[in-house]
This record gives structure tokens, C-alpha cells and sequence, in this order.
């Protein structure tokens, strides 16, 4: 019997060995090095870094534009909160694993395409901005609060288990829609330069408080969130939408007066308290789809009722303004004269017409 509990406690004591003594494998000599000369990381100077020394380290990893071209390795560091490695020139990430993980920065690495996250419960901030990444998924990131993710190819992203999410920085990516229903807490938001993004629905983010959507190429966008008076004249910016003819907003009033600088809100564009889906979103549902025009003769713009198709001709027959959606014809650019508003309330309705006059 002796033997025996002999025989197996020198089994865990050679198991216990054995597992300190494994090696963690980093095959990239730059990152290696770092990892190595980092006495509290290296606590037993020796020329690797054990599993052992790797699992009870807390501290952050910090090494930025070091040309480190791998950094396979990290993931062993599981009680690592902090990882600052931007400006390598590594291809991939993968922190799978790193449950302690709460701040990943690694902006700036032109080469890196692609990065891996599993289930990382307690990851709050993420700066990928400036990288080569087309896709990116953080559906297993439940309190992700900071995105940064701009100037990166990225068409899409699924945003709708981050509820925990605050600002947003999307700017220079080629995103074609944006859901943001589940984002209620969001505060900030960047989407400037996305060229195919089309349409934004922000009136149910009662905490916005900085937006920027400049140089899109919205159509549709609603901010009738019941808190426009957290946006001065700088905080909201929605210039060089040059689709964008009119914003849905809490008060009018309020959005004439606060949000009119010429640099960021274009002069063509109107506040209206009359909103309107998307263009091809619930537009057969409108209750009252018959049109009327009103404010018209006008100097300047016409108002409608509903929001509608339209495009305007002269009396000569000629297009002078393209088709767009919108409640507000803007009439500034024509010459005085007569001309024919050609317009259609309703998916498969027939199309109206009506005469307007430029004075």
C-alpha cells in the first residue's frame, strides 16, 4: 500500500514538473525577446517563457511598432488586462482565450487583416483603426463599450450583442448599413466617408451626444432621439451628404437655431419634425399617403405632407433635379419660373403631378 501512495505522489510531483517546465511556443524572435527581457514576466530569467510564468502574469503587454510580424504566443497570457501592440506588422491576431483581456490596441498595423476574438467576457475597448481588416466579429464581447474600427475595408458588422456599446468610430470604412437598434447606450458615433452608407435611424439613442456622418452618402436620416439639446453646432455634423435634404428632429426650432454652421450642416438641408421611414421601408404602411404641397409659391423650398418620390421638370420637358425622398423640395438652385413636380406616394401607386412656382 506504501507503494502505492508512493508511486502516485511521484506522479504529481513529475506532473507538476513537467507542466511549470512547458514551454510557451512564440516563434517571432522580436516578440520573443520582449517577452523574455520583462522580468516580471520572466520570472526565472531563463532564456523561455513557461506556461507557468505566462498564466500568472497580470500585467500589461505593451509593445508598439516594434515590426513584430507574430504575435502567437499572447494567448497564453490569460490574466493579461492590457495589450498595447499597434504599429506592428503582424497579419493576424488571435486572443482567444484571454479572458482578463479588457483593452486591445492595435491600430496602425498596415498588414494586419484579420483578428480572432472568442468569448472574451471582460473586453471593453477595442482600437483596430488604420489596419487592412475586411471583416470583424465581436458577437462573443457582451460589454465591448469603445470601437474603433475606422479605415478599415469593412462592409458590414453585427453590432446587436454589444448593448453595452458607447462610441462607435467607423470613419473611412465602406459600410452599406449600419443597425444600431441595439445600441441603445451609444454616445458617440463616426461614419465619415462611408460612401455607400445610405440611411441612419437614431431616434431611439436618447444618449447621443457627438455625431458624425459627414461626407456619406445618406438620403435618410432620423435624430428624433427626445435629447437634441445634448448637440451644440460642433457636436452634430452631417455635412457633404449631398442626398441628405432633410433631418428628423425633436424641434425644429431648436435644431434651426443650434445646428447651423456652415462646416458641418449643409445649407440645402432642412430640419423637419415630420419624419419619414427609409426609402423602401414601410412606405406602403403610411396611414395618410395622399400628397399635398404646401409653402408654394416659394423663394425657396416646398413642403409636403408625406414624404414622397419626386423628381421636377421644367415646362419644356427637362429633368432638373434627379428622383430623391424626401418631405422638402428644394427649389433654391432653379430659376424663377413655372415647373411640374412629378411624384408617387405609394409603392405601386400612380404618379401625380404637380405645378410648383419659383418666384
Amino acid at each position: 500500500m506504501r507503494k502505492l501512495v508512493y508511486l502516485f505522489s511521484a506522479m504529481i510531483a513529475v506532473t507538476i514538473q513537467f507542466t511549470s517546465a512547458q514551454i510557451v511556443n512564440i516563434p517571432d524572435p522580436l516578440f520573443k525577446a520582449y517577452l523574455v527581457g520583462e522580468v516580471s514576466i520572466n520570472t526565472n530569467l531563463d532564456a523561455e517563457i513557461q506556461v507557468s510564468e505566462a498564466t500568472v502574469y497580470t500585467g500589461d503587454i505593451n509593445i508598439s511598432n516594434a515590426s513584430i510580424a507574430d504575435f502567437t504566443g499572447i494567448q497564453a497570457f490569460v490574466g493579461v488586462q492590457d495589450v498595447y501592440i499597434d504599429g506592428n506588422i503582424h497579419s493576424s491576431l488571435d486572443v482567444t482565450g484571454m479572458t482578463a483581456l479588457e483593452r486591445l490596441i492595435t491600430d496602425d498595423s498596415d498588414s494586419l487583416q484579420s483578428i480572432t476574438f472568442g468569448s472574451n467576457p471582460n473586453l471593453t475597448t477595442i482600437n483596430i483603426s488604420y489596419c487592412n481588416i475586411s471583416s470583424i466579429d465581436v458577437t462573443g464581447l457582451p460589454v465591448l463599450t469603445y470601437l474603433y474600427m475606422g479605415g478599415n475595408p469593412i462592409t458590414s458588422i453585427d453590432l446587436s450583442n454589444n448593448p453595452a456599446l458607447q462610441v462607435l468610430g467607423a470613419t473611412g470604412c465602406d459600410l452599406t448599413s449600419l443597425d444600431l437598434s441595439n445600441n441603445l447606450w451609444l454616445q458617440e458615433l463616426y461614419t465619415v466617408f462611408n460612401m455607400d452608407l445610405t440611411s441612419l435611424d437614431l431616434s431611439m439613442h436618447s444618449y447621443l451626444n457627438f455625431l458624425n456622418v459627414m461626407n456619406c452618402n445618406l438620403n435618410y436620416l432620423n435624430v428624433a432621439n427626445g435629447n437634441n439639446t445634448a448637440m451644440n453646432s460642433l457636436e452634430f455634423r452631417c455635412g457633404g451628404n449631398l442626398n441628405l435634404y432633410s433631418v428628423c428632429v425633436d424641434d425644429t426650432a431648436y435644431s434651426n437655431y443650434a445646428w447651423n454652421d456652415p462646416w458641418y450642416v449643409d445649407t440645402f438641408t432642412v430640419f423637419t419634425d415630420t419624419c419619414s421611414p427609409p426609402p423602401g421601408v414601410g412606405i406602403e404602411n403610411l396611414e395618410n399617403n395622399s400628397i399635398q404641397v404646401m409653402n408654394n409659391p416659394t423663394v425657396d423650398f416646398v413642403y409636403l405632407n408625406t414624404p414622397c418620390s419626386f423628381r421636377i421638370i421644367n415646362m419644356s420637358g427637362q429633368v432638373v433635379t434627379p428622383t430623391r425622398y424626401s418631405s422638402v423640395v428644394d427649389m433654391r438652385d432653379l430659376n424663377p419660373g413655372v415647373y411640374i413636380m412629378i411624384a408617387t406616394d405609394n409603392i405601386g401607386s400612380p404618379h401625380r403631378s404637380f405645378k410648383l412656382v419659383k418666384q
